[in-house]
């Protein structure tokens, strides 16, 4: 009799935790949006995108905004426009040392010049 015991003790306690695992992982799952998925994607980058006037932002406001910008290369540019005057176009920022095509081909839709 201790053994039937047993026995259903264990399934008792085996259903519980499965039971309790699925609901966790129900809890994780993501759903994804329906539809297009590409074009949600891409609508939720648009969205997301942080634009920055490079004639205003501080070196911090740079540093945070901008992919590939680090501290040094905002305090660069910030450096440069207090040197040289307001930026006019990408070139501009091209002249600046540590700032090449790769970071401006990043960031081209976030940089804005006012």
């Amino acid at each position: 009799m201790k053994d039937v015991k047993s026995l259903v003790m264990l399934a008792l306690l085996w259903t519980f935790f499965t039971v309790a695992y699925a609901d966790k992982q129900k809890e994780k799952s993501v759903k994804l949006p329906s539809g297009n998925f590409e074009q949600a994607n891409k609508n939720t980058q648009k969205q997301s995108i942080q634009t920055v006037n490079v004639n205003q932002a501080t070196a911090k406001e740079l540093d945070k905004k901008l992919k590939g910008v680090g501290r040094r290369v905002a305090k660069k540019i910030v450096a440069y426009r207090n040197a040289n005057g307001p930026y006019r176009s990408l070139e501009d920022l091209d002249k600046v040392r540590y700032v090449g095509k790769k970071i401006l081909s990043r960031n081209k839709e976030r940089i804005v010049f006012q």
